[in-house]
């Protein structure tokens, strides 16, 4: 299993998806992010990208957290 974690604020959709699919090209498939990085920025950013993945989407493994307010 490859491990991507997502804790940083990424500018630009466009370089989002060339990153996130690059990833995937190089065998990578667990995701890992949280409501709290980016202030949920991660989250959506990762939802928008796997929406589009079309079947290789069944490849992917999101993990995400919670945070108790």
């Amino acid at each position: 299993m490859q491990l991507l974690q997502l804790k940083c604020c990424v500018q630009g959709c466009f370089e989002v998806k060339g990153f996130f699919c690059r990833f995937v090209d190089l065998g990578g498939n667990f995701v890992d992010t949280a409501d709290v990085y980016c202030d949920g920025q991660s989250e959506e950013i990762v939802g928008t990208w796997l929406q589009k993945m079309g079947p290789k989407r069944e490849q992917i493994v999101v993990a995400t957290k919670g945070r108790y307010a």
